[in-house]
């Protein structure tokens, strides 16, 4: 897939692969060590953890990262991505796989870890982990990784008094970041830092809020396709000029309230098909990328559209 977008790159720096991928987590480059062995602790003492950070800070990373690592802390894994429609069943039969009489022999910590946990709004996801906890052949740790704080309604009528520690992640180091950013290249058969710059390149990692951000910025430099002045300048998530403006009024529509595709049809007296169209662009990244978005602009849940709560956020924090 990178050749055809980057023809050039891999043979104008002799590498046998793209260090950059933004969508590709790779475990052994994590940045948050640290954090990442108090996670380990924590699952060990069978808590219930809820890692909150933006999209593309690596959450997901962290959590594979657990799963690689899981024979050296004895842990049996269940990695489970909710995407955007999350399946109880699906989930239900997954974690039949956490109980085996090898595993009690071996005494291992049984650790569920779920990517994605914003999207889960059916409560009996959460009673059935409930119904888990409580079973003593089981008896899991908890890891929810999501770019929203924990539903404190739901969460407070299915995990009643349990705790659900809330868990920050970040910010690494420059070293650090540098240290990850050389071991990419390193493996892709590069050396070093090359072709980029110390000095420029500690700039960059300055002004990009996340990893994923960071990435995208290099793979942009090593294909030439940015210079390095623009390279560490932002491009707008929350500038919608480059959207069009039936876009732009669905956006506003969804800003004020929630709404199913037919609703919003009506609002605008145009098509079903037509809105949702426009809803399944502005939710795709393929298409928000090419425009210069970093982020959706809006997601499905339960049948309805919504402001994607990253964008959201970021939104928020522009007005303020």
């Amino acid at each position: 897939m990178l050749k055809s977008i980057f023809p050039n790159m891999l043979e104008k720096h002799g590498w046998n692969q793209n260090p950059f991928n933004p969508n590709l987590p790779e475990p052994d480059f994590l940045i948050y060590r640290r954090q990442t062995e108090e996670i380990f602790e924590k699952i060990r003492e069978n808590r219930i953890l809820w890692i909150c950070a933006p999209m593309g800070s690596g959450k997901t990373t962290i959590l594979k990262y657990i799963v690689k690592h899981s024979p050296a802390y004895n842990l049996k894994t269940l990695y489970w991505h909710c995407g955007y429609n999350p399946e109880l069943e699906d989930f239900k039969i997954r974690c039949k796989r956490l109980h085996s009489f090898f595993d009690v022999l071996k005494r291992k910590i049984r650790v569920i870890l779920i990517d994605e946990a914003n999207y889960i709004t059916d409560r009996w996801f959460f009673r059935y982990l409930v119904g888990l906890l409580d079973d003593e052949r089981i008896h899991p740790s908890v890891v929810f990784a999501s770019v929203t704080p924990p539903p404190s309604d739901l969460m407070f009528e299915t995990f009643k008094d349990r705790h659900v520690e809330n868990i920050t992640i970040g910010p690494a180091s420059e070293d650090e970041i540098m240290s990850m950013i050389e071991g990419r290249i390193k493996k892709a058969g590069g050396k070093g830092i090359e072709p980029f710059d110390e000095e420029n390149l500690r700039e960059i990692i300055r002004k990009c809020e996340t990893p994923r951000m960071l990435l995208e910025r290099l793979m942009m430099l090593a294909s030439g396709k940015e210079t390095e002045e623009k390279a560490g300048v932002e491009k707008s998530s929350l500038d919608l000029e480059k959207l069009s403006e039936q876009q732009k009024r669905i956006v506003e529509i969804l800003s004020v309230h929630p709404m199913s595709a037919p609703e919003i049809a009506k609002t605008l007296s145009t098509s079903q098909s037509g809105v949702r169209g426009q809803l399944n662009r502005l939710g795709s990244m393929g298409f928000l990328r090419d425009k210069g978005y970093r982020m959706p602009v809006v997601e499905k849940r339960g049948g309805v559209w919504h402001i994607h709560p990253e964008f959201r956020v970021a939104s928020a924090k522009a007005k303020q």
